[in-house]
């Protein structure tokens, strides 16, 4: 076997994860986009714009947000085949909640140009099962834990072309952790690691573009591949560096009239092009395809203070049939979201965010194709996220 089979990391985000998002990317940095399920590209409304299209801010006051996001995640996991644990039988992670930060601060320049600064949760992985994975594993205990997280530092300039036409481009830090106990292929051991905290630096770019409509606005996003060192310690199940995929997303915000805005977006994630994460079970990697993702949404203006957001998103699971044992930490296998949240305008430069959403369940059991050793195992699970926060205009 090649090292690396066995290792269950895979970013952004991540999100960004995680029992995860859009794999382990977080679907959204703020309450207002996790109502909308992430959609919004086209449709700028607060400093949180920032993550999903920097560009807009030019369009915002400026201003500064603050929330906090957490994720309760239910999976369960039963292994199967030759490699899998079916001594212990369905087994429930214990290690659910994750609790992402979000800031961001918008500043104008002068009437045509703006600055803006982040800091994001945009990945995250939690799992701890009570029992291993793997039938080696649980003679001594190990290979049923994976935690990883990132944060990430953005600094966006946003220019207006023209009155109606905005562009922007901006760099992004990274900050990885990542801990495991997970069975290392090339010793038949536990990972050298032994679940010590490790952490990785990287970065990349950001591009994004938005034209303003009195009917109909447009938006499109592009963040680069987000190069990361590696994680030393995990040398011996890793191939290679867990970078954060290259992604694009493209909108269109429809204005139906001054209290109601309909917005559709697409994006795409670019997971097989990351080596850790896109190459093959059978050469050292997770397997894992890119995701195509649709997002429809819808903002409604209900009076000077009240605003109230839904979306629906759907999408299809990076991790295939044929690759479900080798991904039983990454858990990231949901593909339909539902979201719904409100905003409370206290007065001219308060507001007070609220929204949640949910991770509609999904199951999936390995048809061995990649990996007969672990035919049969089942992954399934559904999650929550709720996000409370607020915005200064100053």
């Amino acid at each position: 076997m090649k090292r690396g089979k066995f290792f269950f990391i895979a970013v952004s985000l991540f999100s960004q994860v995680t029992f995860a998002t859009n794999g382990t990317k977080v679907l959204s940095n703020s309450p207002k986009q996790l109502g909308l399920v992430g959609a919004g590209v086209a449709n700028p409304e607060d400093s949180s714009w920032l993550s999903l299209n920097p560009a807009s801010i030019t369009e915002l006051d400026d201003q500064y947000h603050l929330s906090l996001d957490i994720l309760a995640a239910n999976v369960e996991f039963e292994g199967a085949g030759p490699l899998g644990n079916t001594t212990d039988g369905r087994q429930t992670s214990n290690d659910p909640y994750l609790y992402i930060p979000n800031f961001s601060l918008i500043k104008s320049l002068d009437d045509k140009s703006s600055l803006g600064f982040g800091v994001f949760g945009t990945v995250g992985i939690a799992a701890n099962y009570g029992n291993s994975r793997s039938s080696i594993g649980g003679v001594d205990d190990f290979d049923k834990r994976l935690n990883f997280r990132v944060l990430s530092f953005e600094s966006h300039y946003a220019y207006k072309v023209k009155k109606d036409l905005s562009i922007s481009v901006g760099a992004i830090i990274n900050y990885a952790q990542a801990r495991t106990d997970m069975l290392s292929s090339s010793t038949g051991q536990q990972t050298q690691g032994e679940y010590d905290w490790d952490d990785a630096w990287g970065g990349g770019l950001a591009l994004s573009i938005f034209k303003k409509g009195e009917l109909i606005s447009l938006g499109a996003s592009y963040k680069t591949r987000q190069w990361m060192s590696e994680f030393d310690k995990y040398d011996d199940v890793l191939i290679g560096p867990i970078d954060t995929p290259q992604n694009i997303q493209l909108g269109l915000a429809y204005h139906h009239n001054s209290k109601i805005d309909i917005l559709f977006d697409y994006k795409w994630i670019n997971w097989s092009d990351v080596k850790a994460i896109g190459t093959s079970v059978d050469k050292g990697g997770l397997g894992w395809e890119d995701q195509h993702i649709l997002k429809l949404a819808a903002v409604y203006r209900a009076s000077d203070k009240w605003t109230w957001r839904a979306g629906y998103s759907d999408s299809n699971s990076p991790i295939g049939t044929e690759d479900v044992f080798v991904n039983a930490l990454t858990t990231g296998i949901i593909e339909s979201h539902i979201g719904a949240g409100t905003s409370y305008k206290v007065d001219e430069n308060l507001t007070v965010d609220f929204a949640g959403y949910y991770g509609l369940h999904n199951s999936i059991k390995d048809d061995g194709s990649d990996f007969p050793a672990g035919a049969n195992s089942e992954l399934e699970g559904d999650l929550w996220l709720f996000s409370l926060g607020f915005s200064y205009k100053f």
